[in-house]
């Protein structure tokens, strides 16, 4: 009964938000395994883009992140926050720049009220990018931070 209120709360939400994602296309889900598995179960996914080199959070960021927001404090359910790098620097550097990307999204969500207890990060670098090629429409796609709301934790495999 719980599973049925959360799924339903959450598509109400996605509903007065004014979102349209209810399954998305494989092309546009999650990169990492796990939490392809939580959205295909009945989350919420969103993504949100960064410039070069950069992890300020620009304004559309921060809309999808306050959405996010008030959609978790409705819900009660888990963030999931999966940072990502393009190829374009180094390894290291790629590790890291998406590690702050991450935590940039995690410290918004924080600010906004979500318990940080409710939120789990994760960053990779530019290890599992969402789109392949050498131009700059992949390495734009491959510069993220992946959103996932789901009522469960991910289990490891």
């Amino acid at each position: 009964m719980i599973k049925f209120y959360t799924r339903f709360t959450l598509l109400l939400l996605l509903i007065l938000c004014g979102c349209s994602y209810i399954n998305k296309k494989n092309e546009d889900m999650p990169s990492h395994p796990l939490l392809r598995d939580l959205v295909k179960a009945g989350g919420y996914f969103e993504v949100v883009y960064f410039a070069v080199d950069s992890f300020e959070l620009n304004i559309e960021a921060e809309d999808i992140l306050m959405r996010t927001a008030r959609m978790q404090a409705v819900s009660k359910t888990y963030v999931y926050l999966s940072g990502h790098a393009d190829k374009t620097g180094k390894k290291p550097s790629n590790f890291e720049l998406s590690g702050k990307r991450v935590n940039a999204a995690k410290d918004y969500l924080i600010g906004l009220g979500v318990q940080e207890d409710n939120i789990h990060t994760e960053y990779f670098g530019d290890e599992q990018p969402a789109a392949e090629g050498d131009n700059p429409e992949a390495y734009a796609k491959n510069r993220r931070v992946e959103i996932v709301l789901a009522n469960k934790k991910p289990e490891q495999k």
